[in-house]
């Protein structure tokens, strides 16, 4: 640890262009493939803490779908594209226990995206919490209303490159592919089940799942047409979202998609609702998310946001009977979590109003 906290200083003094001390680093909870740290530091003005991670590319076997350093890139450029609460200092590389200045891409290469370090409680607690209540309450409302006001205002942010009509397109239109039908994405977490796995079992099934995935995507190309192009979270689910002292939500880990259609953050958060609903048979997941779609109606205005929500659930579907991220559901959850979609997907709309189950 102590040539990794050498490093990280020598990195941030460059950065920063004075010296830095850092004085501690700890490890803290990660996500699913990423290791994080703390690092205590002092500069001749203050102390202070920030925040890195690391990608560990391959936790149980699964492979990090994209390189590593895009990866990061992408993450840093987002949080600049939120001008939000947390600042991005860039990506440290990390090869032979030290700092070096230039990339390389060798596969002993670690690769670390340096933030500020703010303290917030996870809104996963509060989201996983529902399940054990028999009703929404205000203060749940008041929480989802700041969320969706917040992502509104990322959303309604102006892109500059919307003033290139072909160019917006095409960035809109590679949204659409990043989240939907990227096939190192589908794929590679379709060979990691196991063929005896309670819904998959059937190679037929996969290759029909992912037939239908990439119709719906021609269908989609027609709308960048008609979409307003958006600053986007890329990966905004409960697990994203903390909240400060004051009870404000704030976000973080912005990554993989920074610009596409709104309704690729909106239908990956509310989607989760709608799905830990047909997990718990709670109804409080089904109201959770009606209040926070009204909320963004009445933020952004965007009366089609419904519509447009389908758009990340074949993957959504996916990941939520994936047995490494998720465990494996009883056969009925899983098969009744893809037909919710396939539904969807008939309607060409997020169901949740009259769900049957």
């Amino acid at each position: 640890m102590e040539k990794l906290r050498n490093a990280f200083q020598e990195y941030l003094g460059e950065y920063f262009k004075k010296a830095i001390t850092v004085t501690d680093i700890r490890e803290i909870p990660g996500g699913f493939l990423s290791k994080a740290y703390v690092l205590s530091c002092l500069d001749n003005a203050r102390t202070f803490e920030l925040f890195s991670r690391t990608i560990n590319s391959n936790r149980g076997g699964y492979v990090y779908p994209i390189d590593r350093y895009r990866a990061f890139r992408i993450s840093d450029q987002m949080y600049k594209n939120a001008d939000g609460d947390i600042t991005s200092h860039g990506i440290m590389i990390y090869k032979d226990e030290k700092y070096i200045p230039h990339v390389d891409f060798s596969n002993d290469t670690q690769f670390f995206h340096i933030q500020d370090f703010k303290i917030g409680s996870s809104y996963q607690s509060e989201y996983f919490s529902l399940s054990e209540q028999s009703h929404i309450t205000e203060e749940n409302k008041e929480m989802l209303c700041k969320i969706a006001r917040k992502i509104a205002t990322l959303h309604t942010k102006i892109v500059p490159e919307q003033s290139d009509g072909a160019y917006a397109q095409e960035l809109y239109i590679r949204g659409y592919r990043e989240v939907l039908i990227n096939p190192e994405l589908t794929l590679d977490v379709f060979s990691q089940f196991d063929p005896s796995h309670s819904f998959f079992w059937q190679v037929s099934h996969k290759h029909n799942y992912l037939e239908r995935m990439h119709q719906e995507y021609d269908r989609m190309i027609r709308s960048a047409r008609e979409r307003k192009l958006s600053f986007l979270h890329g990966d905004f689910w409960s697990s994203n979202i903390l909240i400060d002292t004051e009870n404000n939500p704030f976000f973080i880990d912005y990554s993989r998609i920074p610009y596409g259609d709104a309704g690729i953050d909106i239908g990956w958060f509310v989607g989760n609702f709608v799905l830990e609903h047909i997990k718990t048979k709670n109804h409080v997941y089904l109201d959770a998310a009606k209040v926070f779609m009204n909320a963004y109606i009445d933020q952004t205005g965007d009366e089609k946001i419904l519509e447009y929500s389908v758009l990340p659930l074949f993957w959504l579907g996916i990941i939520n009977i994936f047995p490494p991220v998720f465990g494996d559901h009883h056969p009925k959850i899983a098969k009744e979590i893809l037909s919710y979609i396939d539904e969807c997907f008939k309607k060409w709309e997020l169901i949740i109003e009259d769900l049957c189950l």
